[in-house]
């Protein structure tokens, strides 16, 4: 009867209606495990390119942390949802103030004026601190033609010192990771001549503070500017990949190739530091004013330094989650984007113009000024499906999201030599 017809009807809708938010919960606890990881990745060898962002499987060595997983992209913190898709500015962060949190994570303290010479990894609340050495050298590895080998026996890196003891070969790896972040910080000012500025601009006395890299005419140089952005996870200015630096090569892993040719060409540099975000401040984990999130941390520097560069062209080369940080820079200023950027080089790059509800008008500016090397399985250039309404995709010539940046290098220079301004 009628009756019987409608409670059947409701008790499927309802069976229907528990079964969904089962899966929605699963999909959002798979997306949330993929954000907090920052484990390498690459394709599996039967993936081929798609029009939706690649899909990749973990590798299980764990010596790979430091690479970004395929970011679920993000709205900006540094806007409200009403400023989305309005084209409007953020809010003027240097008003923001500093909060600090007790600091609970296990984190690397590196204290070069201690009588050991020793680096700490610890977790705060652990009675007996795990001790490394504060140097490469320490470590017994050194930078030898720019790869990094160990010192004995000129061997590359090896994740595993103690036999079986994961929890303190993850930790060795990244207390040595943080050395290399120094070194590549070195490098910048030593190899390439930039020096680093602090932020905020108007940085307190104890106060947290972050900083970003810049050449001596980066704001001078009535010419061009290049500005290259690193993707997500421990990265830092300067590096694509932890774990091309340490297993590779510090050509592959490091921005330095792109910096010397840039200048080579005569560009003007800004290295963007976006994954500064915090300080630990006498044992409490402080945001930093103007930098609390990559975004933030973007826009900040192109309020205070970029629109008041001289530079009427600019490029940007952006890897992973990098895109996204590029694309709320281009909402936020797109009156400026759209009268001197002149190209934008996306390498696996995880930004969604829909999901971040790009307005029409810079929607079409960008899909006509930037290109994306995706990882995949076709040769370098090869046209990709891209979905519609989106930047215009090609092969990096790697399966491994890691390294895009390095082995596009030569066509993103090609790229920004075309229809210059």
């Amino acid at each position: 009867d009628e009756r019987g017809w409608i409670h059947s009807l409701i008790t499927a809708l309802v069976i229907f209606i528990f079964i969904s938010s089962l899966v929605k919960s699963e999909v959002c606890k798979y997306h949330s495990e993929m954000d907090e990881k920052e484990d390498s990745q690459t394709c599996s060898d039967s993936q081929t390119c798609s029009d939706s962002q690649n899909t990749v499987e973990m590798e299980s060595q764990p010596v790979d942390m430091e690479v970004e997983v395929k970011e679920k992209p993000l709205l900006s913190k540094a806007m409200s949802q009403e400023d989305v898709g309005e084209g409007k500015k953020p809010p003027d962060s240097s008003h923001d103030t500093s909060s600090c949190d007790d600091e609970k994570h296990s984190i690397i303290i590196i204290d070069s004026t201690e009588k050991t010479g020793a680096t700490k990894s610890k977790h705060l609340t652990e009675k007996e601190p795990v001790n490394f050495p504060s140097t490469i050298e320490g470590f017994g590895y050194s930078f030898i033609d720019g790869e990094m080998r160990n010192i004995k026996t000129n061997e590359r890196f090896a994740f595993e010192v103690r036999k079986g003891d994961k929890d303190y070969n993850q930790k060795h790896y990244e207390a040595l990771g943080e050395l290399i972040t120094e070194e590549v910080y070195k490098l910048l000012e030593s190899e390439v001549n930039l020096k680093k500025i602090e932020l905020p601009i108007d940085k307190k006395q104890n106060e947290a503070g972050s900083f970003f890299f810049a050449s001596e005419d980066a704001f001078t140089n009535s010419d061009k500017l290049m500005i290259i952005i690193h993707g997500s996870g421990v990265v830092r200015a300067g590096q694509w990949s932890r774990r091309l630096i340490m297993n590779d090569c510090l050509d592959s892993g490091t921005q330095l190739p792109f910096i010397r040719t840039s200048i080579s060409e005569g560009y003007g540099v800004v290295i963007l530091n976006t994954n500064r975000n915090t300080q630990v401040i006498e044992k409490k984990k402080c945001k930093i004013r103007g930098s609390s999130s990559p975004e933030q941390h973007a826009q900040y520097v192109w309020k205070h330094f970029i629109t008041t560069a001289q530079a009427r062209r600019i490029d940007i080369i952006a890897h992973s989650y990098g895109g996204v940080v590029t694309v709320e820079l281009m909402k936020a200023y797109f009156e400026d984007f759209r009268k001197r950027v002149n190209k934008i080089a996306f390498t696996d790059s995880v930004h969604d113009l829909d999901l971040h509800k790009v307005p029409a008008t810079a929607k079409r500016w960008l899909t006509t000024h930037a290109l994306n090397w995706i990882s995949c399985t076709d040769p370098l250039n090869e046209p990709q499906k891209s979905k519609r309404g989106d930047v215009d995709k090609v092969s990096a010539g790697t399966q491994k999201h890691e390294e895009t940046s390095w082995y596009a290098f030569d066509s993103i220079f090609k790229y920004f030599s075309l229809d210059k301004k």
